[in-house]
């Protein structure tokens, strides 16, 4: 299981790289990125020139924050995509978070290739998505606005609550490693999931009140 995670989590379409596979992700701030050749795999620099010392940073592609998490452990702090499913109709929805709040609500396709392609700044980032969503109908973003509240007043717990049960679990997590040296998976497993949840919720009140 542990070798299916590990090629999971650092492959790409023509296996593992080793030494390449240890750079991280980032697609607001990518910088280089990888050639596939006959020869091999070759290491581009891309935007620009790199200063020395800086860290160099692939994309692993536009996924959403689920799929993130699920695959490498970690929610990209931007450009964040996210959906989800509104209960009372079925309808999905989508939406991408920048800094200060910004989000782009129902992106298009063509939109998510402009963060798998373009190396730009957060600030031209930014205005791409108030330029999409103030090309949307208003109809469009009432309705993600009333399915994004739906969904907040769906979840038994509160944010509050639920940063409250992850310190519990937390404090219950360090007691059972200092008393046992047992296996605590299934404790830390939990707290992740809290910990996602948490994002999520943040991250779809952050875009409701950009919708609002």
């Amino acid at each position: 299981m542990q070798s299916l995670v590990a090629f999971i989590s650092r492959a790409n379409e023509v296996g593992m790289n080793p030494i390449y596979d240890l750079l991280n992700h980032h697609n607001g701030k990518r910088n280089a990125k990888l050639s596939t050749m006959e020869e091999g795999v070759q290491l581009l620099v891309v935007g620009g020139p790199v200063e020395k010392g800086q860290e160099l940073l692939l994309s692993y592609g536009v996924k959403t924050a689920s799929t993130m998490y699920r695959d490498y452990s970690f929610v990209e702090d931007w450009p964040t995509c996210w959906n989800f499913k509104d209960r009372a109709s079925g309808d999905n929805f989508a939406f991408v978070l920048f800094p200060n709040g910004v989000a782009a609500i129902n992106p298009t396709g063509d939109f998510l290739k402009q963060i798998w392609h373009s190396n730009t700044a957060l600030v031209e980032y930014q205005a791409n998505a108030r330029k999409h969503v103030e090309s949307l109908p208003l109809g469009d973003i009432d309705r993600f606005t009333l399915a994004a509240r739906n969904h907040l007043d769906g979840f038994p717990t509160s944010l509050q609550e639920d940063r409250s049960i992850l310190v519990h679990r937390q404090d219950d997590l360090m007691k059972q490693e200092l008393a046992t040296a047992g296996d605590a998976s299934d404790a830390e497993d939990i707290i992740a999931a809290i910990e996602y949840r948490i994002e999520f919720k943040k991250a779809l009140n952050e875009a409701l009140v950009y919708g609002e």
